[in-house]
């Protein structure tokens, strides 16, 4: 069982369990599954087949579904940064200081606890392939928080082409912006390599060592698609935007990421193909999720939900999540346990077999007994998001959206989203003590553990 440590002695704990790992995963791997977390960028409720997309094609994503579970009410924050460092710590992001996108510095702070660090301590080989987003500088990045292979860029967006970011200048003053690709701590160059289809076969490459070294593995796989290249502009190979535009000179936003989201299709595809040939298919643990809701602007679409990325609309903060876990997740299953994203790394550590991953390390909760069972919900709790001026708590099917303080322009709403999940209509008016109650809720957590 995990042994509960202060945060300020968890760097030693972690470096004392690296040393014994090898030895404790002789013992514990043939039992231990792989966990293979896809992560999709700026991907929204409307963006998938599997929840109802009629000109996505995603079948690969959908088989995942209906093999596994689907969530309908998993939650993250509006953008990136929030979402991605609670997924890897377990800790919201408010209380890691991670409330935005970064945009060309700052990051997770050097020796934060995370879910690959705790998995690596005890066995598991460790990959991180895509968008990081979680610092800029080698200390804040990917090798140096528990990933032995990083293979991606360290910013929120790159050219899919050239692998530059436009948010990091260099010292040509190139609009393009800085080359942003890395093989662990090494720049490297694929120019003209597609950045999806170059993840996907980085991602199989990792995967297949496992025939030389049979340790369980851990492996994040976080695409940049279907997120933009740089403002207003949207890139996929012509022989994807061939199969989708009316015109492929011409393609329609919405023409050019449908071919984005085929594209990542087919590589979760491939992450499957190789997971069957080293024979692991069976063995491993696969979500596939969206760090935040669809780009309206970019042509995303988030169905049925109102808002998108930058909102604490649903549109924004209810995501796409998908897993399978054969003999563990019941097939073709879905849902509604109200889940977030701070609730990732308590339940893969559970799952992996690392104690009960619910300590005082955790700002999330260990929800793996929802994703075995359906009609299971997670501990009663309510969910705040703050941002841009608004404060939100979601308790069960209520939801309340208000100015964060007295200077915030705007009015208070409550929606009833077990009738009016599209948020059309303002109930505050029909429920005062419902209204008052949450108001009294809408401080910023401090934990989700109630």
């Amino acid at each position: 069982m995990l042994v509960k440590i202060p945060r300020n002695r968890a760097r030693l704990f972690i470096g004392l369990l690296s040393v014994l790992g090898p030895a404790v995963s002789s013992v514990q791997s043939a039992a231990r599954p792989n966990i293979v977390l896809i992560l999709a960028d700026d991907l929204g409720m409307g963006d998938l087949g599997c929840y109802g997309a009629t000109d996505i094609v995603s079948p690969q994503v959908d088989r995942i579904a209906a093999e596994g579970m689907r969530f309908d009410r998993n939650y993250a924050y509006p953008v990136c940064t929030p979402s991605r460092a609670s997924i890897m710590t377990g800790r919201l992001a408010e209380n890691l200081g991670l409330t935005s996108a970064l945009m060309g510095d700052g990051g997770l702070e050097p020796h934060t606890p995370t879910v690959a660090q705790r998995l690596r301590a005890t066995g598991y080989r460790t990959g991180h392939i895509g968008k990081w987003h979680l610092g800029y500088s080698p200390d804040r990045g990917p090798n140096q928080l528990g990933f032995e292979r990083f293979f991606g860029f360290r910013g929120g967006k790159i050219d899919y082409f050239l692998h530059r970011d436009s948010a990091q200048r260099d010292e040509s003053g190139s609009p393009l912006g800085k080359h942003d690709l890395w093989s662990d701590e090494v720049e490297v160059h694929h120019d003209g390599e597609y950045a999806t289809e170059l993840f996907t076969k980085e991602a199989v490459d990792f995967i297949l060592r496992n025939d030389s070294d049979e340790r369980p593995f851990f492996l994040v796989l976080a695409y940049n698609a279907p997120h933009y290249a740089r403002p207003g502009v949207l890139q996929a190979p012509a022989e994807y935007v061939a199969r989708f535009a009316v015109d492929p000179t011409q393609p329609t936003p919405r023409e050019t990421y449908r071919a984005m989201v085929a594209c990542m299709d087919d590589g979760v595809g491939e992450v499957r193909a190789a997971l069957r040939q080293v024979g692991a298919d069976e063995n491993t643990l696969l979500i596939f999720a969206s760090d935040n809701g669809a780009d309206l602007n970019s042509g995303g679409s988030n169905g049925t939900f109102r808002g998108g990325k930058w909102t604490v609309y649903e549109g924004g903060i209810r995501v796409p999540m998908v897993a399978r876990w054969p003999g563990h997740i019941p097939a073709g299953t879905r849902s509604e346990a109200i889940l977030h994203c701070a609730d990732l790394a308590p339940t893969l550590l559970r799952a992996a077999g690392v104690g009960e991953a619910n300590d005082g390390d955790f700002d999330g909760v260990d929800a793996l007994s929802a994703w075995l069972d359906p009609n299971v919900a997670t501990p009663s709790r309510r969910l705040r998001f703050a941002f841009r001026g608004l404060q939100t708590v979601i308790d069960g099917p209520w939801k309340r959206i208000s100015p964060a303080d007295a200077e915030a322009r705007g009015e208070s709403m409550l929606y009833d989203l077990a009738q009016d999940p599209g948020e059309s209509t303002d109930v505050s008016a029909e429920h005062p003590e419902i209204a008052a109650a949450l108001s009294k809720q809408a401080q910023p957590n401090t934990s989700l553990q109630h």
